[in-house]
């Protein structure tokens, strides 16, 4: 900053001046600089679009090549389908030719052999089942029945409504005579009178497929994989063999991808395995209008590995231009370094706007103070103090001035290294203001510096509001504090409430199994009348479920809703859920007085949650009461403002127990005596908590329940 030399003069204008007449060789010098930089960004850009390009033209090549590909499999996999559905055509003449199925006898054998003998590399059995697996006629020497699974499978498409002329698949299983791996193909037979007896089934060999897919896959790339799936998510066929789920299996999640992936643009996809870690890019394509799908793949770094190399190629060319382009900026620079003090000055003047700047020889001479640094100290340029040659000196605050001292003299030791000092300084009014100095030695020359520049900003402000700061932070940690109680809270409602939501749901699915076995039993006695009663408890068991899950919903509604703020009318609501009541018991006689005009602000959805299931609960509560019954609503007077209630004259219940009356699924009553879930006083709970108000309970055994709630004014 300013030397101690109070006698030093102030020339302002001089030395920026000869800046200003010294810029125009710089500038020439930065032009070249940056055309070279231009040219280098020029080439890294056309550089990278070119390999992005060509990774996108690899991947297509590599995804036309699947295409082709699967078509080829979903030829052949449709062929064989129709071959299938040919060949039950063919036997379902001979049957009907025979006069039917239970015309048919053993002798038939050798007719079914003879309709497999021109495509039994892909066939093994022709089958007529009755439709209770029972065989009627086969190719096979051997009349052993179809797996048990497969039998249902096919009893059970036969009696969908609508499919009697359609043509169904099995699962895969394995054959009951060369235990080799199959899928039926099926069809039901229909006498004249619509009734199915029996059903026509070819099996198809997997190693069919499989065989023929090693010889479509041939010399592919190492990493290409063809398959056929069903639609059910089954693997039928693969080539090479899967590393994980042997073929037959049904692979998790396969299903669902291969009807998102034919659904999407001409059925390309990309996926990791993760089994076998490898990022494969797919072409999947449906079997004709059968349920399968065709499958071929090949990973995503073997297509793009000769990619790969030609962009490492292509890296080096770059680092070599970059090397170029520094080697050209080091010759600028170098021409730069004879205009460098002029320059610094220069970007000191122009970046300073608003701010005050500063700068001087080491010596102390011919000092610079720009107008913005006088007035933000409030002086005049031609002010005494201002031509003193300790101006910043003077100006401290007594306690800052050795740092001032020890600032400067860092400024003369320290090379490339911005100094920063924050002072009080005595402004124009007499009052001392924070400023911060910033100051860096430029124009080396050796070892010496030429000259002194920084700048001064007023930080007054910021030094102002640090208290305010600090208080702010003291607020934020109290209001982490509360919300971290709220969640600490949160965290225990939330389990209690998943235990008591996985309580109160095993319950009626544990009588829906247990009435349903018992249902099973006494079908097998062909005890009617018994069966009649278990399902009719397996229907409570169910309806019970259905009113427990909606209160969840409801109460899930209610902690989620947006709360508004509007008059509402509560004299009405309770007018509104009494009428409803009534309509839902005509014949009880129930004596309900409501208080008028009960306006209040609120949520006029969250408040009609609040008055139904309060209601709802004094007019259960108090049917023992009989004609006596008695349900109160109105408003008294609290020591917190107004209080709302809902008063019945009903069973009551142990004062003790009141602090659980609000949880979910707490029932204070066995639902022998009163029907419920037990959630409406929780949704109670969570609506009014909601709107900011409070919720309690009074109550005897025998002498009926108070519920009174507050809201916020």
């Amino acid at each position: 900053m300013d030397s101690s030399d109070r006698s030093s003069p102030s020339v302002p204008r001089t030395p920026l001046r000869k800046a200003f007449r010294r810029i125009a060789p710089r500038q020439v010098s930065a032009s070249v600089l940056l055309l070279a930089c231009a040219a280098a960004v020029a080439v890294v850009g056309y550089t990278a679009w070119d390999i992005a390009d060509e990774r996108e033209r690899t991947i297509e090549r590599a995804f036309v090549d699947a295409e082709i590909a699967s078509v080829a499999l979903a030829e052949h996999a449709a062929q064989t389908m129709s071959l299938a559905t040919g060949l039950i055509d063919t036997t379902e003449d001979i049957v009907r030719e025979r006069g039917g199925p239970e015309k048919l006898n053993a002798t038939m054998r050798n007719t079914f052999a003879r309709e497999l003998y021109g495509v039994e590399g892909a066939f093994e059995t022709l089958w007529i089942l009755k439709t209770d697996g029972s065989v009627l006629a086969s190719s096979a020497a051997v009349t052993t029945p179809l797996p048990p699974a497969v039998i249902e499978q096919i009893a059970r498409d036969l009696a969908k409504p609508g499919n009697p002329v359609s043509t169904n698949f099995s699962t895969p299983f394995r054959s009951p005579f060369s235990n080799e791996l199959l899928i039926a193909v099926y069809r039901g037979y229909f006498e004249p009178d619509g009734l199915s007896h029996a059903a026509i089934a070819a099996t198809i060999r997997l190693s069919h497929f499989q065989s023929a897919y090693e010889r479509i896959r041939g010399g592919s790339q190492d990493s290409a994989t063809l398959a056929l799936y069903g639609l059910d998510g089954y693997l039928l066929a693969r080539t090479p063999a899967p590393l994980y789920g042997p073929v037959g299996t049904q692979m998790a999640n396969s299903g669902e991808n291969v009807r998102k992936a034919i659904a999407s643009p001409r059925g390309r996809i990309s996926v990791y395995s993760a089994r076998d870690q490898v990022d494969r890019m797919a072409v999947m394509r449906q079997v004709g209008d059968y349920p399968f799908a065709a499958v071929a793949s090949v990973s995503r770094d073997e297509v793009l590995s000769s990619w790969r190399s030609r962009a490492i190629e292509q890296m080096v060319a770059i680092a070599v231009g970059s090397l170029v382009v520094i080697w050209l900026a080091m010759l600028i620079s170098r021409q730069a370094k004879q205009l460098a003090l002029s320059q610094d000055l220069f970007r000191l003047a122009t970046e300073g706007a608003g701010v005050g700047v500063w700068h001087r020889d080491v010596a102390g001479l011919n000092p610079f103070r720009s107008r913005e640094l006088f007035a933000m100290l409030g002086y005049k340029p031609n002010d005494p103090i201002c031509r003193s040659g300790s101006f910043f000196f003077d100006l401290a605050h007594p306690d800052d001035r050795e740092r001032v001292r020890v600032f400067r003299e860092n400024l003369r030791k320290l090379r490339d290294v911005v100094s920063t000092l924050e002072l009080r300084m005595v402004c124009r009014d007499g009052e001392y203001r924070w400023f911060e100095a910033t100051g860096t030695a430029v124009g080396w020359e050796g070892n010496e510096p030429v000259r002194l520049a920084g700048t001064l900003i007023n930080i007054d402000a910021r030094k102002r509001s640090q208290e305010g700061e600090r208080a702010t932070a003291v607020e934020l940690e109290r209001k982490v504090g509360e919300r971290t109680r709220e969640l600490a809270k949160a965290n225990h409602e939330m389990e209690t409430f998943s235990y008591s939501v996985s309580h109160d749901l095993r319950a009626p699915v544990r009588h829906v199994n247990a009435f349903a076995r018992l249902c099973v039993e006494a079908l097998d006695e062909d005890d009617l009348p018994r069966a009649r009663e278990m399902l009719e408890r397996v229907q409570r068991a169910g309806e019970h479920m259905d009113h427990v899950i909606a209160d969840l919903l409801l109460l899930s509604r209610v902690v989620r809703t947006q709360p508004l703020s509007e008059p509402v009318d509560l004299s009405a609501l309770a007018r509104g859920t009494h009428e409803w009541l009534g309509t839902e018991e005509p014949a009880r006689e129930v004596a309900v007085t409501i208080q008028p005009n009960l306006v209040v602000r609120g949520d006029p959805g969250l408040l009609r949650v609040v008055m139904e299931n309060l209601m709802s609960n004094a007019w259960k509560f108090s049917r023992p009461k009989g004609n006596a019954a008695r349900i109160d609503v109105g408003c008294e007077r609290g020591p917190d403002g107004p209080a709302y209630f809902v008063r019945d004259n009903g069973v009551g219940f142990d004062p003790t127990r009141a602090t659980r009356l609000f949880d979910p699924f707490v029932r204070l009553h066995s639902a022998q005596e009163f029907e419920g879930t037990g959630i409406g006083l929780a949704t109670v709970r969570r609506a009014i908590e909601r709107l900011g108000g409070t919720v309690h309970a009074d109550s005897k055994l025998g002498e009926g329940t108070t519920i009174r709630f507050t809201l916020p004014s």
